[in-house]
């Protein structure tokens, strides 16, 4: 493990005194120098978190910022191999399957290895959280868009707009999914429903 990368994505994560107990446990175990192998790491903090009954939203975000640093392969801290790493956040996401940052986190995860799948959970990620669409790396984005789930990446985006009253990008959302599917009366009603109930 690099500990100044880990140090310098955790920030003021790795100081922090009002963190809850169980993501103050992660972080001891995530920057614990007297583990040496990275894959022993891995499987101490899954092991704590699986044991619990649920995930602190800080748990996720420090593990995140601790382990994955950015989305996409840039910056990956721990000494294991991709596949590895993903495999961690696969199965956290499925112990916690309605955390959508877990699940976005995991969906990346995926993604830079390369395997099928990854665009499906990108996908259910944004449908629990709607407001990381506009945190994908820009190939992702465009992976999305040119695949069977570029609706539902549109939607996202159209639900996150509003949610935000971002009344410009909800016009040009708005704009280009009626463009896209016109003609498909499915799509069109599912647009009309986000615009109706904002969800």
């Amino acid at each position: 493990m690099n500990i100044s990368t880990v140090l310098y994505y955790l920030g003021d994560l790795a100081r922090s005194t009002t963190l809850s107990p169980q993501c103050t446990q992660v972080r001891e175990l995530l920057l614990d120098q007297s583990i040496t192998d990275d894959h022993q790491r891995l499987a101490k903090i899954f092991h704590l978190i699986n044991s619990s009954n649920s995930i602190d939203a800080d748990t996720v975000h420090l593990l995140r910022r601790g382990i994955r640093g950015h989305y996409g392969g840039e910056g990956y801290a721990l000494s294991v191999p991709l596949n590895e790493g993903a495999e961690f956040w696969q199965q956290l996401r499925v112990r916690f399957p309605e955390n959508g940052e877990l699940c976005m986190v995991a969906a990346d995860a995926l993604y830079v290895t390369g395997a099928e799948g990854a665009l499906e959970l990108f996908v259910q990620a944004l449908a629990l959280a709607p407001s990381f669409a506009y945190q994908l790396e820009a190939s992702v984005c465009g992976a999305l868009e040119n695949s069977e789930y570029k609706l539902q990446y549109g939607l996202a985006r159209l639900k996150d707009s509003i949610q935000r009253n971002y009344q410009d990008e909800v016009a040009e959302t708005l704009s280009e999914l009626r463009t896209d599917f016109q003609g498909d009366d499915a799509a069109l009603r599912s647009i009309d429903e986000v615009i109706t109930n904002g969800t």
